[in-house]
């Protein structure tokens, strides 16, 4: 990562270097500051054996800073490249690179190739599909090296190359992007073919006159190939060769996901939308012998299913424009007692690149964090897999009734329960959280927010399980961000 002012310095050089190419039509210059004041109380949920919470309440500030760069070149080519940098205040004085900046988006867009319905956008772009129920969010740093608070990353964005196939009554996008080039190690360098992560994305919408319709059918497709280390298992006192197992290498993983979406408003300000996908493949797991030790990988058949239905209603003619609505969303599961033992189907929907999280807290530390309750309990699921969402939002200008339209209030309220029981024979109910949020418009450009959230662990948390004695008490989690977003 290169410091602010020599990406500075290279951006100013490389917009001179254009004008000897290309005649700039134009340069737009645009940008946000945000500011976030942090307490988290028992957020990350960390117990131990015997049940005391040995997480501490979190407090915090932080800063999240973008600067965009959109250029107008000719013959329908444009450009654009975002910087962002993060970091959390003071957050330990050997982080050498909270300062630095990195580069959230870099694409150029070519409009009218070859012929007239034909755009091409080539480098690291945005990716949202509907609703982003299955592709729309990828959060993580591709170089890992910029720490801030996970929930208010600027990276969202794919490196990936789309085609868009724009004809009058449907469009077509093709979409392949590189998730991981993989690593160094001791069987081949990093740059190897055989340990990427790869995905590829075909979408068909179909607009429909009637109800202000649409429709969509796409295929998603994601190839982990296998690592190809050496990988020991149970090595024992004397080692894999005497008291334990070596595994050459490890399968890859390989899913499929085919869907269809659609979308309607059948009478005036009512939104529908409904979504079902299907998901099969292979999965790379554990395997185990007969005495129920672990003795290598193998790989299972993937045979899963996702859905998501809902609707939201605008009463425009009601002093505030208060807006109602309402999603359920369903990803099959696993019993996860049985997982790594499975000889038969795996019926998880893993969905990694889904739109970002619903709620503050569940869906956000259950989604991006793995085992939401970072307990005893390693049988513990993801948001995004082996859920039901039961979703009700509302939104409403409160003070709309004395002419002022500048402050908006939402709330949400979510109700979670797993598909299957992460420990056999235990209550399925994973729990309920409270969202609210205020917002200001200070200005134009300038806009304060203050957003809390609640989270009650459901009846799964609370059983008497040796594997979560931690939720035993109930506590409830907590988190309250205030913030400032400056744009320009």
């Amino acid at each position: 990562m290169k410091k602010f002012t020599l990406i500075c310095a290279l951006v100013l050089v490389l917009a001179f270097c254009s004008v000897a190419n290309a005649e700039v039509q134009r340069i737009r210059v645009s940008g946000d500051v945000n500011t976030y004041g942090i307490w988290d109380q028992n957020s990350s949920f960390y117990y131990d054996a015997t049940g005391v919470n040995t997480s501490p309440d979190s407090t915090f500030w932080a800063t999240t800073v973008g600067l965009n760069f959109d250029a107008d070149l000719t013959d329908n080519v444009s450009a654009r490249l975002k910087l962002v940098n993060q970091r959390i205040w003071d957050y330990d004085d050997t982080d050498t690179v909270s300062m630095d900046v990195g580069m959230a988006e870099a694409y150029v867009v070519l409009q009218e190739m070859l012929y007239e319905p034909l755009t091409v956008t080539v480098g690291r772009q945005p990716l949202y599909y509907g609703r982003g129920f299955v592709l729309g969010s990828n959060v993580i740093d591709p170089e890992g090296s910029i720490y801030s608070y996970a929930q208010l990353s600027q990276y969202d964005a794919f490196d990936a190359i789309k085609a868009e196939l724009d004809y009058e009554d449907y469009s077509i996008d093709l979409v392949y992007s590189k998730i991981s080039e993989g690593t160094d190690n001791n069987v081949r360098n990093k740059y190897n073919s055989r340990d990427d992560f790869d995905l590829w994305f075909v979408n068909v919408n179909k607009p429909i006159d009637a109800y202000d319709s649409e429709i969509e059918v796409y295929y998603l497709g994601l190839n982990d190939q296998d690592t190809g280390t050496v990988t020991t298992i149970n090595p024992g006192p004397r080692g894999a060769g005497l008291d334990g197992y070596t595994v050459e290498s490890i399968p890859h993983q390989e899913i499929h996901t085919v869907g269809a979406r659609g979308s309607m408003v059948p009478v005036e300000n009512l939104d529908l939308y409904g979504e079902v996908a299907y998901q099969f493949g292979d999965w790379g797991t554990s395997d185990y012998n007969a005495a129920d030790t672990q003795i290598g990988v193998k790989t299972v058949d993937i045979n899963s299913w996702g859905a998501e239905v809902g609707g939201d209603y605008l009463f425009a003619d009601v002093t505030g424009v208060p807006k109602l609505g309402v999603c359920y969303t369903f990803h099959e599961g696993e019993n996860y007692n049985n997982n790594g033992r499975e000889q038969g189907n795996m019926d998880n929907f893993w969905t990694p690149f889904m739109r970002k999280s619903d709620t503050v807290i569940y869906g956000w530390n259950g989604r991006y964090f793995g085992n939401f309750w970072n307990s005893q309990d390693t049988s513990d699921t993801s948001w995004d897999e082996n859920i039901h969402q039961i979703l009700a939002s509302g939104n409403i200008d409160p003070l709309a009734y004395w002419d002022i339209d500048d402050v908006h209030l939402g709330a949400k309220y979510a109700y979670f329960q797993f598909v299957e029981a992460p420990v056999s024979g235990f209550d399925r109910h994973a729990g309920d959280e409270l969202d609210l949020s205020l917002t200001y418009d200070y200005t134009e450009d300038v806009q304060l927010g203050l957003v809390a959230g609640w989270f009650w662990p459901g009846s799964y948390y609370k059983a008497d399980n040796p594997n979560n004695a931690a939720a035993a008490d109930g506590t409830i989690a907590t988190s309250v961000t205030g913030s400032m977003k400056v744009t320009f």
